[in-house]
């Protein structure tokens, strides 16, 4: 991915902010003000060297809350090396399934307030399982954001024996046919669920939604027409796109992907200002420090802008933004009013 794409996705990370009633006018990552005001010695984005007091003497704990094999592992690992170079210090990784997301990264919360511990956060752990889950006393403000690492958009797929041209032919046939039509999702209150009811909000359409126990599931039921429509990353979409089994009408992110150029937006089909996206990042516990938080930032930022970093993050799918603090916050509170508006109004709570 060249610098200009990138600075392109930038550009257009900040333009999702406006479509969660969040202005980008005025915003400027941490690092603008922070970094300039440390002075040389510090963690800056033109090249200069750490501070030799940052990072603490001891490894870099970073939680993830889910399990290995994910969508988190995907990126954590295009991430790895450029870290290890960073840092040079341990970075260890605890994929934690055996909670929910909003447990594990409650936890966070009552870590130490040295820079050594860190959280991967996405719309999931940080956003919606909050809403999901209550009962856990967590919500995005308990964390401080520190880099927006990137975005992934899904791909709206039918079955082959769906006849549809493309997304405005879909959603007709759903308005000519009520109750008939049908998307399928990993599961009550998952992103795909919930990327799919706000799509059909913004089309106007009824449709129902039929759970299944994981995505894959859903998948399958697609390919078998059990369900006319499901929301995957194209990670999941892939094999089941080239074998023909499934045909991807639409992508949900505000431009069309690099790798197939031919998927066009749902914006372009009807859906004006539609977009959606899984989007990931990193967040430190309240209570470090601003500078740290910058270094942290300017050590992230170098290792999203490496070119090697931006050709694995492409390979899985990735789109980098490398924002700092403030961008992600303003983009992490619009996710808040969208997703947990929407959760209440399905009357949504965790299994």
């Amino acid at each position: 991915m060249t610098s200009r794409t990138l600075k392109t996705n930038r550009r257009l990370a900040l333009q999702v902010l406006s479509s969660g009633a969040v202005s980008a006018s005025g915003l400027l990552p941490a690092w603008t003000s922070v970094a300039r005001a440390e002075g040389p010695g510090h963690a800056r984005l033109d090249g200069g060297v750490l501070d030799p007091s940052w990072p603490p003497p001891r490894p870099l704990d970073v939680v993830v809350p889910e399990g290995k094999g994910g969508h988190a592992e995907t990126l954590c690992k295009a991430l790895a090396p450029r870290l290890k170079q960073a840092f040079a210090w341990t970075v260890n990784y605890r994929y934690r399934a055996d909670e929910s997301p909003a447990e594990v990264l409650q936890e966070l919360t009552r870590a130490t307030t040295d820079g050594a511990s860190m959280a991967y956060v996405d719309n999931r752990s940080l956003v919606i399982d909050s809403f999901l889950n209550p009962g856990a006393h967590f919500s995005a403000a308990d964390l401080q954001p520190v880099t927006w690492l990137g975005t992934r958009p899904y791909l709206v797929c039918t079955g082959r024996r769906v006849i549809a041209k493309g997304l405005k032919d879909w959603f007709a046939r759903a308005v000519e046919r009520p109750g008939v039509m049908t998307f399928g999702s990993g599961g009550r209150g998952s992103p795909g669920h919930l990327a799919g009811e706000a799509m059909m909000m913004h089309a106007g359409v009824q449709v129902l939604h039929v759970p299944y126990s994981s995505e894959r599931d859903a998948i399958v039921a697609a390919v078998a027409n059990e369900v006319q429509a499901v929301l995957l990353d194209p990670v999941q979409a892939l094999p089941e796109l080239r074998s023909g089994r499934l045909r991807a009408l639409a992508v949900t992110s505000s431009e069309r992907l690099e790798a197939m150029p031919e998927i066009r937006t749902a914006a372009s089909q009807g859906m004006k200002g539609f977009e959606v996206v899984r989007w990931a990042g990193f967040a430190m516990p309240k209570g470090v420090p601003p500078s740290t938080v910058a270094k942290m930032h300017a050590v992230l930022n170098r290792a999203v802008d490496d070119h090697d970093t931006q050709h694995d993050m492409a390979k899985v799918w990735w789109q980098p933004i490398g924002e700092g603090p403030q961008p992600f916050a303003a983009m992490i509170r619009a996710e808040n009013e969208r997703w947990g508006s929407l959760i209440k109004r399905l009357g949504l709570r965790a299994a």
